[in-house]
This record gives C-alpha cells, structure tokens and sequence, in this order.
C-alpha cells in the first residue's frame, strides 16, 4: 500500500492517530491500494481536486478537517473506490461512503486509566468560548450550574484553541474525571475532545452526534436540547455512581472495538473486503 498526502501535514491534531492507523493498515492491504489522506475542508488548498488518481490501482481516501460538514467533491465520488471522512452526516453514508473517526489531538498523553470510584473530579472542561458555536452552547451550561453546582466540578475558559493546560496537564484531568463535559466545537458537534475523553475512560456527555454508523449503539451520553438538559443531566448522573460505572464499561467497549486506531483500521479493512467482494 502505498500513502499520499494532500494537504495534510504533520502538525494536524489527528496526525499521530492517523499514523496509528496507516501502520495497521499497511501489512493488511497489498500494492493493489493506494491511500490518499486529505484535507477536505474548504480552508485547504486542494480540498476539491489535490488527490491525484492512480489508474490501475484501489484510490482510498481518508478525508480530515472539514469541520462544516460540506458534501463530497464530485470529482473523488466519481473516481475514488472508497472514501472514509471525519464529520460525514448521515445523508451523506453511501455504498462507497463511510463515516470516520476524528480522533484524538497528538498532545492527548495515555494515563492509567481509574475505575469511577477512584476518579476526584466529578465532571470536567477545559477549552475556549471563542467561537459563536461554542459560546452559545456552553454559556447557558455555566448559568445553570450558578444555581446548582456540583460538587468537584471543574470549568476552565481558555483564550483560544491549544491554548489551555499542557496536553499532560490536561490528560491527567481527564484520565481523573468521572464525566467528560463535551459541547460542540468551533462549528460542529463532533471533537477531539469526545475522543480524548473515550481514550481516558470518562464516560462522555455531548449533545445528540450525527447518526452515522460509528455512532450508532455507543454508550456515548448524547443529549436531547443541550442548552436545558445538559446540567440536569450531568448532576443526575453524579448521584448514581453505578450508573456512571456502566456507562464507563460501555465507553470503553466502544474505544476498543470502535474509535481506537485498531479499531478504525480494522473496520476500513473490513469495508473495503465487503465492497470489493460485492463488485465481483
């Protein structure tokens, strides 16, 4: 197999995610295949047409960045084989479309990884309100918890993205909390921090994620009108420890055997054997 890069480069959050699945993938899938990883959102250069076809050969790709959840160029549905992309709506699932994993951002370090009951924070954020988008969804959270605060509840408000605790600083909080408060990103839903806090074992409290096959039968704690809900939720779920315990016990499954870079590796594996054979 051979790898092509479009766009994407080695400072990207997910870069040391995706090397983690390129070198599962590489001793499974022969020359026949050709991986091109690319930027697809509008901000790269060559999001509609930088991915440069190989005759002959199967054209993977693994589509990053594209935040505003844009269709597909036209161009790579109509010559690539297969396309795995990171913030795919549902509409947007075809035969030869899948969704894809964000992953974690690099600076994300692997602690050990506590049961509930050893974990000292009860629920915990950090990041920044610098975005419409997530101002608007985290404010009304902050409010609410004014007038019924849990206990060990940490909210940290950073200047921008990057741009709070060191990533150690910041994956020993996580790997310590109990609840992993996840609001929507600069535009989307889906963040780094959802995978983060799955890879620390919290159990994650987000608004409702799109409905595409990766997130279907998670036991991700997806949140109906997040603005209301969201701190009623999370403070009805500190008071059953053995609830948050199973949930954690899910969210673990799922990070193994769906989100982690075997699991992501294996399933692209998997899809391209049964629409490969289907094309008999």
């Amino acid at each position: 197999m051979q790898v092509f890069y479009s766009d994407v480069r080695d400072y990207f959050c997910e870069w040391d995610y995706l090397q983690e699945i390129i070198n599962y993938l590489t001793p499974k899938l022969d020359d026949e295949y050709i991986l091109h990883v690319a930027c697809l959102s509008e901000e790269c250069n060559n999001y509609k047409d930088g991915v440069k076809f190989v005759e002959g050969k199967k054209n993977i790709i693994i589509g990053t960045s594209d935040e505003f959840m844009e269709d597909i160029s036209p161009l790579y549905k109509e010559k690539a084989d297969a396309i795995f992309k990171q913030y795919l709506l549902p509409e947007q699932e075809s035969e030869n479309v899948f969704s894809f994993p964000l992953g974690y951002n690099k600076k994300h370090i692997v602690c050990k990884n506590k049961p509930i009951n050893e974990r000292t924070i009860n629920a915990f954020f950090a990041g920044h309100m610098a975005s419409v988008n997530r101002h608007n969804n985290l404010l009304p959270l902050i409010k609410a918890f004014e007038n019924n605060r849990p206990d060990k509840l940490e909210i940290f408000i950073t200047n921008g993205f990057n741009q709070g605790f060191t990533g150690l600083k910041y994956s020993e909080k996580l790997h310590n909390s109990k609840i992993a408060i996840c609001p929507p990103g600069n535009e989307s839903i889906e963040t780094f921090r959802l995978y983060e806090a799955m890879r620390s074992g919290c159990v994650v409290v987000t608004p409702k994620l799109p409905v595409t096959e990766i997130y279907k039968n998670t036991s991700i704690v997806e949140v109906d009108d997040w603005n209301n809900n969201a701190a009623t939720t999370i403070i009805d779920l500190l008071k059953d420890e053995n609830k948050l315990t199973e949930i954690k016990k899910g969210i673990d499954k799922d990070w193994k055997e769906i989100f982690s870079p075997e699991a992501a590796a294996k399933r692209i594996i998997d899809k391209l054997n049964e629409l490969f054979s289907n094309s008999k």
